[in-house]
Formats: C-alpha cells, structure tokens, sequence
C-alpha cells in the first residue's frame, strides 16, 4: 500500500542495514513528503460532552 504513494511522490523510500545484505532481507523505511501533507488531510470532529460521564 506504501509503495504506490512513493510513485507519485507523497513518500520516501530506503532501504536500513548492512549494504551487504540482499534487499529483501533489509527493512524497508518509508518517509513522507511535504508533498503528502498537502495533499492528503483529514478533518476529524470530536464531539465534547459536558456533565459527568460514567
């Protein structure tokens, strides 16, 4: 699923370890972008109650 948004730019991929190693056997780092802020948000609302919850 990460691997598509780094297509189009919204993040980073490298590659951790021993440069030795095969990269299947590396774990994978996955950054985003500045470009991923702008252009994925959410918007979430958080209702607040007031009195006393139990």
């Amino acid at each position: 699923m990460l691997r598509p948004l780094t297509w189009f730019g919204l993040m980073k991929m490298a590659r951790r370890g021993d440069e030795v190693q095969a990269d299947w056997m590396r774990p994978t780092l996955f950054r985003k972008t500045a470009l991923f802020d702008a252009v994925v948000g959410f918007k979430i609302e958080v209702s607040v109650r007031t009195g006393a919850v139990h």
